[in-house]
This record gives C-alpha cells, structure tokens and sequence, in this order.
C-alpha cells in the first residue's frame, strides 16, 4: 500500500468526564479509505486542556464491507504523546483496548506485530490521513502548546 492514497472521513464524536481527573474528555471517529476502498475505521480520544494525558488512537483495521466481519478485522493501538516539539506516536498494545472496539474486530495486534511489518507503513499512513484530513485534530495538536 505504499502507493495508496489515504482519505479520513469524519463520522461523529462523543465527551465525557475523565474519571481520574474530572476533566472533560472527547472521542471523535471517522473512516479511512486507500484508493477508495474502506480500509479502517479510527477512534481518537484525548482529555481537553490535559497535555499529561496521553491521546488514544484506536484503529480497526482489515476488510470492511458486505460479507464481511469483526474476524476480518484488528484493532492497533497507538498514543500520542503531546509535546512542545510536535508531539509523537507510540504502537502500543492494543489487548487493553480491544474490549472498546470488540463489536468491530476480532483481535488486537501486540506492538511486535506492527512494527517492522509492512502493516507499519499502512498505520502511519492513517495517522498522516487522520492528522492531515479530519480538522478535529486541532485540539489535540493544541495540546502541545500546553506542555
């Protein structure tokens, strides 16, 4: 998929409280699709105005559509961490985050099986789709002025 272009659709989003510091916390989600195929969906949640908290991307990935299933699908967790340089992406593994996501896929990858595989570059290419495509982002790169 080197090639692909990605594209993040936005579909909704959701705040809450954060239970461990009463701060207002946000979900948003979308679609990402390469050469307009659906190829993941994504789940970014993040605690507004709290840099120390790390930002979860989930993202489902696999075959999406008619005649498929959650079999055919696995969640990859990322964080991101804010920072005054940027911010930075972390694979971490997804097993604590797979029961939010399991109506979705079937299974969440450890880190070892992203990185250094060819799903790598793919992951990567989302977080660019979703960082450059869906304009919900701007609070969480607003983070990094906080830090």
């Amino acid at each position: 998929m080197t090639s692909a272009k990605r594209v993040a659709s936005l579909w909704g989003e959701s705040s809450g409280t954060c239970s461990c510091c009463g701060r207002t916390s946000r979900t948003i989600w979308g679609g990402l699709h390469a050469d307009g195929l659906a190829r993941a969906t994504y789940f970014v949640q993040w605690t507004i105005g709290a840099p120390e908290h790390d930002v979860h991307i989930d993202l489902v990935v696999g075959a999406w559509g008619e005649g498929t299933s959650a079999a055919d699908r696995a969640l990859i967790a990322v964080l991101y961490r804010p920072s005054p340089e940027g911010g930075s992406f972390k694979v971490i593994d997804g097993s604590g985050r797979h029961a939010r996501q399991a109506k979705l896929c079937a299974r969440s990858l450890p880190r070892a099986e992203v990185l250094g595989t060819p799903i790598a570059e793919e992951v990567f290419g989302f977080l660019d789709a979703i960082w450059l495509g869906d304009p919900r982002i701007a609070e969480v790169t607003a983070l990094n002025n906080l830090v």
